[in-house]
C-alpha cells in the first residue's frame, strides 16, 4: 500500500508530541489567571538540538527565569515601570511592564536537563539538546548466510544437485 506525501506528513503531526507552532494564535492574547503576556519565540530544529528564541525586549537576563519540571519548560520574565521624579508626570506610556510568561510542553525525545540559555541584546535563545535515544542511528543491514551460498553454488560451473571430491 503506498501512501501520498500529505498522508505522511498528517501522520507525522499526529505523532509529533511537542509542536511549537501548535498555538501561534494565542502569542498576543493575555493570560486571565496571571494578566501575564506570552512571550513571541521561534523553533528551529536541527538533528541534534532544538533552538528556541523569544523576543525580550527592555529585559535583563537578571529578570528572567527558565525552569523545566515535568517536561514543561516555563519561561517567566518580569519588569515593572520605573518610578518618576518628584513634580513630574507621565504624558504617554505605551511600553509594556509587568509579566511575560510561556510555557512550552517538552517531548520526551528533548533533554530538557541540559538546556543552555544565552540572553543577548533582548533575545533569550535556548538550546535543548535531543535525547541520545531519540538521535537517529544507522541501522546495518546484513546478509544471511542461506544467501551467500545460493550466490556461490549458482556461479558454480557445477550442475546443481552434484557432489564435489
Amino acid at each position: 500500500m503506498t501512501h501520498s506525501p500529505q498522508t505522511l506528513e498528517e501522520a507525522h503531526i499526529m505523532l509529533t508530541t511537542w509542536d511549537p507552532f501548535r498555538d501561534v494564535e494565542r502569542l498576543f492574547e493575555v493570560d486571565p489567571r496571571s494578566r501575564s503576556i506570552p512571550a513571541p519565540f521561534d523553533a528551529v530544529r536541527s538533528s541534534d538540538e532544538v533552538v528556541l528564541s523569544y523576543d525580550l525586549p527592555g529585559f535583563r537576563a537578571d529578570d528572567v527565569d527558565v525552569t523545566v519540571e515535568n517536561h514543561v519548560l516555563t519561561l517567566t520574565a518580569s519588569r515593572t515601570q520605573p518610578e518618576l521624579p518628584e513634580g513630574t508626570q507621565r504624558l504617554v506610556a505605551e511600553r509594556r511592564f509587568g509579566t511575560v510568561r510561556r510555557q512550552v510542553t517538552l517531548s520526551d525525545t528533548l533533554d530538557g536537563q541540559n538546556i543552555s540559555a544565552h540572553f543577548d541584546n533582548g533575545v533569550l535563545e535556548l538550546r535543548i539538546p535531543v535525547s541520545e535515544k531519540a538521535l537517529a542511528v544507522k541501522v546495518p543491514i546484513g546478509v544471511g548466510a542461506t544467501s551467500i551460498d545460493a550466490e556461490s553454488s549458482s556461479t558454480s560451473d557445477e550442475p546443481a544437485g552434484a557432489a564435489s571430491n
